[in-house]
Protein backbone atom coordinates (compact mmCIF):
# COMPACT_ATOMS: atom_id res chain seq x y z
CA UNK A 1 0.00 0.00 0.00
CA UNK A 2 0.93 3.57 -1.07
CA UNK A 3 0.14 6.53 0.78
CA UNK A 4 1.10 10.09 0.12
CA UNK A 5 0.44 12.55 2.60
CA UNK A 6 2.10 15.15 0.47
CA UNK A 7 -0.68 14.94 -2.09
CA UNK A 8 -3.18 16.30 0.29
CA UNK A 9 -3.23 19.69 1.00
CA UNK A 10 -1.89 20.84 3.95
CA UNK A 11 -4.44 23.01 5.01
CA UNK A 12 -6.88 19.88 4.57
CA UNK A 13 -4.03 17.68 6.31
CA UNK A 14 -3.85 19.90 9.41
CA UNK A 15 -7.70 20.15 10.12
CA UNK A 16 -8.38 16.56 9.46
CA UNK A 17 -5.27 15.07 11.93
CA UNK A 18 -5.97 18.00 14.37
CA UNK A 19 -9.57 16.77 14.79
CA UNK A 20 -8.49 12.74 14.87
CA UNK A 21 -10.83 11.77 12.40
CA UNK A 22 -8.56 10.67 9.88
CA UNK A 23 -7.24 7.04 10.66
CA UNK A 24 -3.48 8.05 9.77
CA UNK A 25 -2.16 5.43 12.20
CA UNK A 26 -4.06 1.99 10.47
CA UNK A 27 -2.98 3.45 6.95
CA UNK A 28 0.63 3.37 8.06
CA UNK A 29 0.11 -0.19 10.22
CA UNK A 30 -0.48 -2.02 6.82
CA UNK A 31 2.84 0.07 4.96
CA UNK A 32 6.09 -1.83 4.42
CA UNK A 33 7.65 0.84 3.72
CA UNK A 34 6.93 4.15 5.54
CA UNK A 35 8.96 7.44 4.31
CA UNK A 36 7.85 10.72 5.98
CA UNK A 37 9.62 13.84 4.53
CA UNK A 38 8.19 17.08 6.57
CA UNK A 39 5.90 17.18 9.44
CA UNK A 40 2.14 17.24 8.39
CA UNK A 41 1.76 21.02 10.03
CA UNK A 42 3.87 23.58 12.50
CA UNK A 43 4.20 20.76 14.84
CA UNK A 44 6.23 23.64 16.76
CA UNK A 45 2.40 24.60 17.54
CA UNK A 46 0.35 22.67 20.32
CA UNK A 47 -2.59 22.52 17.79
CA UNK A 48 -0.74 20.58 14.90
CA UNK A 49 2.14 19.18 16.86
CA UNK A 50 -0.56 15.97 18.03
CA UNK A 51 -1.19 15.48 14.49
CA UNK A 52 2.74 15.10 13.85
CA UNK A 53 3.07 12.87 16.88
CA UNK A 54 0.59 10.56 16.03
CA UNK A 55 2.52 10.04 12.39
CA UNK A 56 5.74 9.38 14.23
CA UNK A 57 4.01 7.24 16.96
CA UNK A 58 2.45 5.02 13.96
CA UNK A 59 5.96 4.84 12.26
CA UNK A 60 7.54 3.75 15.53
CA UNK A 61 5.08 0.80 15.57
CA UNK A 62 5.13 -0.28 11.82
CA UNK A 63 9.35 -0.57 13.00
CA UNK A 64 8.30 -2.29 15.64
CA UNK A 65 6.49 -4.66 13.59
CA UNK A 66 8.80 -5.04 10.86
CA UNK A 67 8.65 -2.01 8.59
CA UNK A 68 11.07 0.07 7.07
CA UNK A 69 10.96 3.75 8.02
CA UNK A 70 12.61 6.23 7.20
CA UNK A 71 12.24 10.21 8.31
CA UNK A 72 13.31 12.86 5.91
CA UNK A 73 14.30 16.30 6.28
CA UNK A 74 15.47 18.10 9.55
CA UNK A 75 11.61 19.29 10.95
CA UNK A 76 10.23 15.97 10.74
CA UNK A 77 13.43 14.91 12.32
CA UNK A 78 13.58 17.62 14.90
CA UNK A 79 9.64 16.49 16.06
CA UNK A 80 11.07 12.95 16.40
CA UNK A 81 13.71 14.38 18.57
CA UNK A 82 11.13 16.55 19.98
CA UNK A 83 8.65 13.32 20.79
CA UNK A 84 11.54 11.46 22.37
CA UNK A 85 11.03 8.64 19.24
CA UNK A 86 14.51 9.80 17.07
CA UNK A 87 15.85 6.15 18.14
CA UNK A 88 12.98 4.57 17.07
CA UNK A 89 12.07 4.87 13.43
CA UNK A 90 14.75 3.07 10.61
CA UNK A 91 17.12 6.37 9.87
CA UNK A 92 16.71 9.89 10.08
CA UNK A 93 18.27 11.56 7.36
CA UNK A 94 18.61 15.90 7.43
CA UNK A 95 18.90 16.35 3.74
CA UNK A 96 14.91 15.51 3.19
CA UNK A 97 15.28 17.07 -0.73
CA UNK A 98 18.54 15.30 -1.45
CA UNK A 99 17.18 11.92 0.19
CA UNK A 100 13.79 12.34 -2.32
CA UNK A 101 16.32 12.86 -5.30
CA UNK A 102 17.92 9.53 -4.72
CA UNK A 103 14.79 8.00 -3.96
CA UNK A 104 13.62 9.29 -7.04
CA UNK A 105 16.56 8.26 -9.31
CA UNK A 106 18.17 11.32 -9.94
CA UNK A 107 21.94 11.60 -9.44
CA UNK A 108 22.82 14.35 -6.81
CA UNK A 109 25.84 16.54 -8.63
CA UNK A 110 28.32 15.96 -5.93
CA UNK A 111 28.15 12.08 -6.08
CA UNK A 112 28.32 12.15 -9.67
CA UNK A 113 31.34 14.31 -9.79
CA UNK A 114 33.16 11.92 -7.05
CA UNK A 115 32.11 8.95 -8.94
CA UNK A 116 33.56 10.19 -12.28
CA UNK A 117 36.40 11.49 -10.87
CA UNK A 118 39.28 9.58 -12.07
CA UNK A 119 41.92 8.68 -9.41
Amino acid sequence: MTWYYSSIPVSTLENILANSSFPVNKIIAKCKTIIANGPPGIFEQEIFRKATNEIIDSMVNATKNGALTIIGGGEMGAAAEMAGKSDDVSFISTAGGAMLEILSGNDLPMIKALREKKL
